[in-house]
């Protein structure tokens, strides 16, 4: 049975590139592999056991800041999307007035429907 004590280091292949290589039979048990890419690697016999494996806080925070990029640009798209047909059917607008008067509308826009998206993103984001 393998076992590892709090006192035991763990060897730090953090963020190491094995891409492409052959580690048959290698032995990364108790290793911290976070980060490490084994793209196309032959991993044939290599062992794993109790290895830490996931990402690293930089590819996570990373990973956070592309998600609320994306989650402002859909929560102004969804107001676009929205706001503009409405605006042009109920109000009965020509579309050469509707696009300069959206272009001033979303300069005053409230960040409220936004920041709703982006903290719903992020709730399902935390939950996946």
């Amino acid at each position: 049975m393998l076992t590892h004590s709090s006192k035991q280091q763990r060897r730090n292949l953090r963020g190491r590139s094995f891409k492409n290589q052959d580690v048959t039979g290698q032995d990364y048990c108790f290793a911290d592999i976070r980060g490490a890419d084994f793209t196309g690697a032959n991993l044939t016999g290599a062992k794993f056991n109790y290895a830490l494996a996931g990402l690293t806080k930089s590819q996570i925070i990373r990973l956070f800041i592309v998600a609320a990029i994306l989650s402002i640009i859909a929560g102004i798209a969804a107001t676009i999307a929205v706001d503009t047909p409405i605006d042009f059917v109920f109000e009965g607008e020509k579309l050469e007035e509707l696009v300069g008067e959206v272009i001033e509308e979303l300069k005053g826009k409230k960040i409220i429907p936004n920041l709703a998206t982006f903290l719903f993103n992020v709730a399902i984001f935390m939950f996946l």
